[in-house]
């Protein structure tokens, strides 16, 4: 029940297709530009502005011989987390799940690109 009214409330205060419009990683971009953008991101974060922007926070990937997925727990203009299904090093797909801290609503919605979602299924334990 909680989780379904953050992520409904998620949607209704930020928008999906806000996110979409806004969200630096799109599909075409290979592993290492990816890389590049959250690591200048990080470094650029600027505080008094960061209502506009996404930042790419804590990152995990699994990617063998170019395939596979990319993770980023997101914090800034909003909270959710964001998973890049990869082919050939290349992103196919961006995916977000609304949600806040460490609470999971384990629902995405893609944004961008076509394919299925890959990657973590349990990255943090589930709250009692």
């Amino acid at each position: 029940m909680i989780a379904e009214f953050e992520e409904q409330e998620y949607v209704d205060d930020f928008g999906i297709d806000e996110i979409q419009r806004e969200f630096p990683i799109q599909p075409g971009m290979s592993v290492s530009e990816v890389e590049k953008l959250a690591t200048a991101t990080d470094e650029n974060w600027d505080y008094d502005t960061h209502d506009q922007v996404y930042n790419l926070g804590w990152g995990a990937k699994e990617i063998d011989a170019g395939e596979g997925w990319m993770y980023y727990w997101v914090n800034g203009k909003a909270l959710f987390h964001v998973n890049l299904s990869i082919k050939d090093g290349i992103v196919q797909s961006v995916w977000v799940m609304p949600g806040n801290a460490e609470y999971v609503t384990s629902i995405y919605y893609r944004i961008s690109g076509h394919g299925l979602r890959i990657g973590p299924n349990d990255l943090y334990p589930k709250r009692e």
